[in-house]
């Protein structure tokens, strides 16, 4: 828990080892007649999102376990899911249950304690998809900063190295081409995300994003002119956009709990963490996996531009990056749907089988099922406004109150689930996305998330890290080498900017590991703030290093300071902004939250990407990276 979280923690209650992060005290009636069920909406003393089962006594929940089997259709398996209920009610005596079978207990003992080689072959596979995903996302970004070396001159710009970098007209142009994928990201992929998950699932949106990653490299690829060029880079960013937004939220989704554990995307580093027998905190993946795709994609960068003339490297290059999307788009379609978005389906039946391929026991796959249907439920129930709530929360009235017969709520979450025919599907699922989006900015809780969001995901941006991811083979390629690109002058200069790029990369991935065990023991808040001061020092460093006269010192003080930046962003604002994003919001609106934090980062990385050519042409690599050593000293995080 954040100690700047507005939600304070249930007292006497030690948090489950089941919990997503959210815990909520409410007042209400205190009589035993007016204790009822949480999860049906009735008045309680309680409300415990960390584990909601904890305001149930033994007959209510076996009463609500059994009314669910039934209305659900899954009375063959009621009495696996009463004892999956019991276990998940309180996991840490799971060995007093009635009826738990002796390989069952066994089973609960020993998950906790299994590396990636012993946990079942569908959750390998969707690790290694979404790691893949990951890795495609850097790859991407990587790709074109070693191809912006040659690709301008075939189509007729004059940029950079031929010494007309004051021709406005082309570096805008340059400027949009790079910055397309992520201004499209922001404006078109990140929002498609939530009605492409409730037209084809969790695997079909990936699948989807990655067509549009592996078709929009190999046109880069084969085009003749730079407006073919951008029309490729506009698809390659709706792929990048949603595959962004929805890839960490399977990840949390489709991981049993016992190794997602404090953040919803962890078990994505099991398979390095087992390899490398490193131990510590396993809460961050995303950004980890980006970085090191980037490097994979720089190593692929030096390779080919050492092997071919510039005129096909830089299609190469491109190229290169569709690579991890082959594997992507065989793996999404092998490994089980997201069991958390088939419960929010309604699919019950579906969830219990693609849990039980993720799990070793069909109990821990029960436990899992009743445990997410009740947390969903349990949310539903607390920001919708059914009840008062506590002034640490201020909750506002959102829903619309609607009851069925026997007293229950409507299950919200199920609504995509009850239309019929695509467009039905399609119009509620948009529908429903509105009104969580909306909840957003109108629920104070979730406001206060919002806003967190927001500043960590912009400050990521306004650092000045992607003048460097971006741009860096540019910048400093043609600091010291004037004249024509074609010179040898100017080619070892190029050379020596993608070594330093790739450098830069290799640092990012390698010092991101400090995070693992350092974001529990200091937080994400203090490893923002003790990072970001340097980040700006060491900025400012890189930019004056510009200014050395003599060819090797300059050389020396560039990639010192610019590795050193890597250095302390690595462990900040690289992993941190889109782990605390994919945390922070309530399972209800993660999807709509996700997007809207994907939106924000990937706007800025199209802005900066706009900006960067033309600032770069007028104020130069010493005042452009000064300018960004000034953006987020400060930020309120």
């Amino acid at each position: 828990m954040e100690q700047n979280d507005p939600i304070k923690p249930v007292p006497g209650h030690r948090p489950s080892s089941y919990s997503d992060n959210t815990a909520v005290q409410r007042k209400g009636p205190t009589n035993a007649a007016d204790t009822g069920s949480a999860l049906a909406g009735g008045p309680t003393t309680l409300i415990e999102i960390n584990n909601p089962l904890l305001s149930l006594s033994p007959a209510e929940l076996e009463r609500d376990v059994r009314s669910f089997a039934e209305a659900n259709k899954l009375t063959g398996i009621g009495d696996l899911l009463l004892r999956g209920a019991r276990v998940a009610r309180d996991p840490d005596v799971f060995r007093t249950v009635p009826g738990l079978t002796e390989e069952e207990g066994d089973a609960l003992e020993r998950e906790r304690k299994l590396g990636f080689w012993q946990q079942p072959k569908q959750l390998k596979v969707v690790i290694l998809m979404c790691s893949i995903a990951a890795i495609l996302q850097g790859w991407d970004q990587a790709s074109i900063n070693g191809a912006n070396l040659g690709w301008p001159k075939p189509f007729g710009l004059k940029t950079y190295g031929d010494g007309s970098v004051n021709n406005t007209h082309d570096t805008w142009i340059f400027a949009f081409v790079n910055a397309a994928p992520f201004l499209f990201a922001a404006l078109v992929g990140a929002w498609l995300s939530d009605p492409l998950n409730e037209l084809y699932g969790r695997r079909g949106a990936i699948f989807i994003a990655a067509i549009f990653c592996f078709a929009s490299v190999i046109g880069s690829a084969c085009c003749y002119n730079w407006q073919q060029l951008l029309a490729c880079r506009v698809l390659l960013g709706v792929g990048i956009g949603a595959k962004s937004a929805v890839v960490p939220v399977f990840a949390a989704e489709a991981s049993p709990a016992h190794i997602r554990g404090n953040s919803p995307s962890s078990q994505l580093l099991r398979t390095l963490l087992e390899i490398l027998k490193y131990t510590g905190s396993l809460v961050m993946n995303w950004q980890l996996f980006v970085a090191f795709g980037t490097f994979i994609g720089f190593s692929a960068n030096l390779i080919i531009f050492g092997a071919f003339e510039v005129d096909l490297a830089w299609r190469l290059q491109l190229a290169a990056a569709c690579i991890p999307a082959i594997p992507l788009l065989v793996l999404v379609y092998v490994c089980p749907e997201s069991p958390r978005f088939l419960i929010k389906a309604g699919r019950f039946r579906e969830s219990f089988t693609a849990l039980t391929l993720l799990n070793e026991t069909p109990l821990q796959a029960a436990r899992e099922l009743y445990y997410i249907h009740a947390q969903i439920r349990a949310e539903t129930a607390l920001y919708s406004g059914r009840q008062e709530a506590h002034r640490d929360v201020e909750l506002q009235k959102t829903g619309d109150g609607e009851s069925t017969e026997n007293g229950e709520e409507q299950q919200a979450y199920r609504s995509p689930a009850k239309a019929t025919g695509y467009w039905g599907r399609f119009l509620r699922g948009f529908s429903a996305y509105w009104r969580r989006f909306w909840q957003l900015f109108s629920v104070p809780r979730i406001r206060h998330a919002t806003i967190a969001a927001f500043v960590v995901m912009i400050s990521q941006q306004l650092c000045g890290v992607n003048v460097i991811a971006f741009y860096s083979a540019s910048i400093f390629g043609h600091s010291g080498a004037q004249g024509h690109a074609d010179t040898d002058e100017a080619r070892t200069e190029q050379v020596r900017a993608l070594w330093l790029s790739w450098g830069f990369d290799l640092t990012t991935f390698v010092f991101a590991w400090f995070a693992y065990w350092s974001i529990d023991k200091k937080g994400r808040r203090s490893l923002l703030l003790g990072t970001i001061p340097f980040l700006a020092i060491t900025l400012l460093a890189a930019g004056f290093s510009f200014k050395i006269s003599g060819g090797q010192a300059r050389i020396g003080a560039k990639a010192f300071f610019i590795i050193l930046f890597g250095i302390f962003y690595a462990p900040g604002l690289g992993p941190v902004p889109f782990t605390y994003s994919a945390e922070v919001f309530p399972l209800i609106n993660r999807e709509a939250g996700m997007s809207h934090s994907v939106f924000w980062n990937m706007l800025g990385a199209g802005i900066l990407s706009l900006t960067v050519p033309f600032l770069n042409g007028v104020l130069h690599p010493t005042g452009l990276l000064c300018l960004f050593a000034y953006g987020p000293e400060n930020p309120e995080i």
